[in-house]
């Protein structure tokens, strides 16, 4: 009979389960820089820079979860994953959210509370389990491994190898410059206990806008929070907003966030969501200590991958899907377009395709790219589809019509205003190979940038 799982592996578990829900979903694996010079590649972890010719760089970091570029194209932020074994590790590590007296004091009740449960190992729950988030029990678990004690080790039994091989992982954020010939681990920011899901640098590259997120307590719920970040070694970061969508946005002057956020700040089941804007920069660029009140701008029904960007003019374009509240199910669609926003002018939202042609959209809508001039968006499908729709008329130009043979891994990007890199299925017409390539993608012409990248490269980023 398979023996239940324990107090530590439970919570190793419920940290790991947290954890893998955070991370799903498709993901912007090239990403160009502001001069289209050239692209950072993100490959089984492995990051590689690649130009507009598709020459392909040896690997230059490890352990790449996602990147962004700086305005400057010659460095970009990376967010890397590491895994520590010790206590001491992690306090070296320093990351956000490692309050190490809580922690320790939180570890230390529920052992002396083990100690005394007679119950099912797997039915354990302390009494302060909410105290803690997921990844603060995963250190709490990491503290009472590096400071055992013969009654621990007892009353775990065979358990114990379970604490002897735990892990707690860190994300590291770090300024790197581009070097395409040797690995450059680059300037440290900061490093974190949560997931990282999104990076957003401000125009100026002054600030930094990061999303994470963190489970609560034993996998009670998950929360997304949104913090601005000076664009410094050590500043101090500023929290703006809690139960948020995973892409917010800067005016285009950088100093405000415009984000989606949802009535609480856990982001799971159906609500309403907002979308806000709040002040978190002065005049000369720094961040403000309390940003300011946040201004309401709409109202959608919440998405974990709802997205906003600022258009140059100050519109906002977002995704969402229409329909009016209360209503029957049979008028109610869940099939998500494009809206624009204007905050100059209240009250005013605006379809951008007409209902007629929803149906030529693709369905993944929340994860559409704009171009940088802001005419244009790029919508990718659930099945590798992608369209180009633009913004001033509605058109929408397929690109790929066709159905690929797995899901969407890989969000498109643009490399210019007129340029698109996707992933071209084999046999869509973009390319005679066997298998599917990247591409560059403009108006009448294509041309293949991954053909001479290695299978295994180009099948971890698809």
């Amino acid at each position: 009979m398979a023996q239940s799982p324990g107090f530590a592996s439970k919570i190793t578990i419920l940290f790991i389960a947290c954890l893998y829900l955070a991370a799903c979903g498709p993901e912007k694996t090239v990403q160009w820089s502001a001069d289209g010079m050239q692209a950072a590649v993100v490959s089984g972890g492995w990051l590689y820079f690649c130009d507009a010719q598709g020459r392909l760089s040896d690997p230059v970091a490890d352990e790449v979860e996602s990147v962004a570029w700086l305005p400057d194209s010659s460095r970009l932020v990376v967010v890397s994953k590491r895994e520590l074994a010790t206590w001491d590790e992690l306090v070296a590590a320093a990351p956000l959210g490692l309050e190490e007296k809580k922690i320790a004091a939180a570890a230390l009740v529920a052992r002396d509370e083990f100690y005394g449960y007679e119950g099912e190992q797997d039915e354990f729950r302390p009494s302060h389990a909410t105290v803690l988030t997921s990844e603060q029990w995963a250190a709490a678990m990491l503290y009472l491994k590096s400071n055992a004690d013969p009654g621990l080790k007892a009353k775990l039994g065979d358990q114990w190898k379970e604490f002897e091989d735990l892990k707690v992982e860190i994300r590291l954020v770090r300024v790197m410059p581009v070097v395409r010939d040797a690995a450059e681990n680059g300037i440290a920011w900061f490093a974190t206990l949560e997931e990282v899901k999104e990076l957003r640098l401000s125009p100026d590259g002054g600030a930094l806008a990061v999303v994470t997120r963190r489970g609560e307590g034993f996998g009670d719920g998950r929360v997304s929070s949104l913090s601005v970040f000076p664009a410094r070694e050590g500043g101090k970061p500023a929290l703006v907003a809690e139960g948020v969508a995973e892409f917010p946005d800067w005016s285009p002057d950088g100093r405000d966030l415009i984000y989606i956020h949802c009535e609480t700040k856990d982001t799971g089941g159906t609500q309403l969501g907002r979308i806000s804007r709040r002040t978190v920069r002065n005049a000369q660029g720094a961040i403000l200590e309390s940003p300011s009140q946040a201004v309401d701008l709409g109202v959608v029904i919440f998405g974990d991958t709802l997205r906003v960007r600022c258009l140059p003019d100050g519109r906002i374009l977002f995704a969402a899907a229409e329909g009016a509240l209360p209503s029957v199910n049979s008028d109610f669609s869940n099939r998500l377009t494009l809206f624009f926003l204007d905050p100059r002018q209240a009250g005013s939202i605006s379809r951008i395709i007409p209902r007629s042609a929803d149906e030529r959209l693709p369905d993944r809508a929340d994860l559409f790219e704009v171009s940088p001039d802001g005419k244009y968006a790029a919508v990718p499908g659930d099945k590798g589809r992608i369209s180009r729709v633009t913004l001033a008329t509605g058109e929408i130009v397929a690109i790929v019509d066709k159905d690929g043979t797995g899901d969407l891994h890989t969000i498109p990007a643009w490399r210019n205003s007129q340029q698109l890199c996707l992933i071209a299925p084999a046999g869509s017409g973009y390319t005679s190979s066997r298998r599917d390539e990247v591409i560059l993608w403009s108006e009448g012409q294509a041309s293949i940038v991954s053909q001479n990248w290695p299978d295994k490269v180009l099948e971890a980023i698809k």
